[in-house]
């Protein structure tokens, strides 16, 4: 699987939840994204390769990544900032968008263990960033 390029249209579907019990069925799906999360990208949606469920990785260090599965956003903090970001979909091109500094997020693991986490910052920006995807919402082109 290859990654989709912006104006593919699937780019804008919402993403679908999955069953947890069905969940070994998309392994491959991980693989196929952990393979195209190379260099300087930072996460990447099961959407960007072709497979409308709620799931994302996001690279911790070279060789870990977090998975999140059916993820929610619960809460979000009162303050925004301007975060510049890309996408693995639209090479080369860059925009500030405003996002929320804090948020709280509710999702699943790999081995389908509940996980509710506080995420400032950075990886707060990306988590938004892929939660977007799975809503069918690219950064504004």
């Amino acid at each position: 699987m290859n990654i989709i390029y912006f104006p593919n249209k699937k780019l804008r579907s919402i993403s679908k939840k999955i069953k947890l019990k069905e969940f070994n069925n998309y392994n491959h799906v991980i693989v196929y994204m952990k393979k195209n999360l190379i260099g300087n990208n930072i996460a990447i949606s099961a959407i960007q390769i072709g497979f409308r469920i709620r799931v994302f990785l996001v690279k911790k260090s070279f060789l870990k990544h977090y998975l999140f599965i059916n993820p929610i956003i619960i809460w979000r903090g009162k303050k925004k900032k301007k975060s510049y970001e890309g996408c693995i979909s639209i090479p080369n091109y860059y925009r500030n968008i405003k996002r929320y500094k804090t948020i709280i997020v509710e999702y699943f693991c790999k081995n389908k263990s509940y996980n509710r986490i506080f995420i400032k910052g950075f990886i707060s920006f990306c988590i938004q960033h892929e939660m977007d995807h799975l809503n069918g919402i690219l950064i504004k082109v």
